[in-house]
């Protein structure tokens, strides 16, 4: 069996870092092929969003790892950082994580990659709705202002009021204070709030399902302790008794040598 790699925490997280990164890569060349201010500001409002998962990663990195020295200069931590700034040209260092997580899925193995997938299914599958939360937001958003703001009467008129939409609908909160008019804007505004009930549902559940898992493991351990300590009370009580048995024993041999002297 291949060892796993050290800089490698989870597989299905790797993965996910992996196609953020693609992603975050794949807007930046679209942000400065288009010509369009609200693809653009869509693309911007993402990116921002991926900075911040990439600036939590590079953290979280820096903190676990044995050696921050060889992560932050050997593993190329310092393009990770550098990956989460506002410079563009550096933005394209997120290229590192792709090629990292390549070589060390790589080097991992397939059946070992298979396995740990299943055995941290759940992990996999939370992430997994995270990852596609955000391509929603980011593609239903794009899909929506180009299809409304050309509009006479258009609710949905710059890339804000798309967001807005798309984020208030795929939460299935819907204020219904900005709405699309046309018959392809309500299409995509049916199928974000499809995607966003079975999503945000299973998102919901994710996060019950680790509080109530919490909560029983501190129960178990609560019950564990008491049986402890119950456990603590009938030992000092045993000793307790064998102790008072042995004075009364010695007591008991101290009265017969007394009356074997009498006699």
């Amino acid at each position: 069996m291949k060892r796993q790699p050290e800089e490698l925490k989870n597989v299905g997280y790797e993965l996910f870092i992996a196609a953020l990164s693609v992603i975050a890569i794949a807007n930046i060349l679209i942000f400065y092929l288009t010509r369009d201010r609200d693809i653009a500001g869509v693309l911007g409002a993402m990116d921002w969003t991926y900075s911040f998962i990439f600036l939590v990663d590079f953290i979280m990195r820096l903190a676990l790892a044995k050696s921050k020295s060889n992560y932050f200069f050997k593993q190329f931590g310092w393009a990770d950082l550098l990956s989460t700034s506002p410079i563009n040209w550096a933005k394209l260092l997120r290229l590192v994580r792709i090629v990292r997580t390549a070589r060390m899925l790589i080097g991992y193995g397939r059946t070992n990659i298979i396995r740990e997938l299943k055995d941290y299914s759940s992990a996999t599958a939370f992430l997994t709705v995270l990852f596609l939360i955000m391509i929603i937001l980011e593609f239903g958003g794009i899909a929506i202002v180009k299809l409304e703001n050309k509009v006479p009467d258009a609710q949905i008129q710059d890339w804000q009021d798309a967001m807005w939409f798309i984020y208030q609908t795929i939460t299935t909160t819907g204020y219904g204070d900005v709405v699309p008019v046309t018959g392809e804007g309500r299409f995509v505004g049916v199928l974000v709030m499809t995607a966003g009930t079975a999503l945000f549902g299973t998102l919901t559940g994710f996060v019950a399902n680790a509080f109530l898992q919490r909560r029983g493991g501190k129960k178990l351990g609560r019950q564990a302790s008491d049986s402890q300590d119950d456990q603590g009370v009938t030992l000092s009580e045993i000793k307790r008794l064998v102790q008072e048995q042995k004075r009364s024993q010695m007591e008991l041999e101290a009265k017969i040598d007394e009356l074997e002297k009498l006699l």
